[in-house]
């Protein structure tokens, strides 16, 4: 075709859409959608599974890929569930159908020593603040390197107020 050409179906095609038009009226949006959708091999477990994950989400609590798989595991065994894999693939496909998605969690609105980074939810979750804990170590030894100090631990403040506005960049010889 050249430039500014329009491709035209033929008389053909057009008879064929126009036969099947009361067909492609009844279809819902999901067929029109034209790829295939694969039924799940165990629509229990993943049921279970989804309503486990909207009870995280309602208190607030992350989720992430492993634990879901961890969870899985009993509710298959529940249900006689045999060699069912959590793949990768199977993780994404689970997600779409039931509306979630993997997301990272954001903001510091509670407080928690260990925290997932990620989530899994309908709606994003706020996040835990940061742990911010640091310790200062001082090292110590003479010029040739004859007598070696123990470790000085000087405390958990990322720059301590005792040393003013020195750093350890500065070196004093005596």
């Amino acid at each position: 075709m050249g430039e500014g050409k329009v491709a035209v179906p033929s008389q053909s095609t057009i008879s064929e859409i126009l036969s099947k038009k009361d067909n492609f009226l009844a279809m819902t949006d999901e067929e029109l959608n034209g790829k295939r959708k694969r039924p799940c091999a165990h629509p229990d477990t993943e049921k279970a599974l989804a309503q486990f994950v909207n009870e995280m989400e309602s208190k607030g609590a992350p989720i992430n890929r492993e634990s879901l798989c961890n969870q899985a595991i009993p509710i298959g065994n529940a249900l006689k569930i045999i060699n069912f894999e959590f793949s990768n693939g199977w993780m994404s496909n689970f997600e779409k159908r039931f509306s979630f998605k993997s997301r990272i969690i954001h903001g510091e609105a509670e407080s928690a020593v260990t925290i997932p980074r990620r989530t899994i939810s309908k709606t994003p979750l706020s996040g835990q603040k940061d742990d911010k804990t640091r310790i200062t170590i001082a090292l110590a030894c003479n010029a040739d390197v004859s007598h070696k100090y123990k470790l000085f631990f000087i405390g958990h403040a990322a720059k301590r107020r005792c040393f003013g506005e020195k750093t350890g960049d500065y070196t004093i010889f005596i």
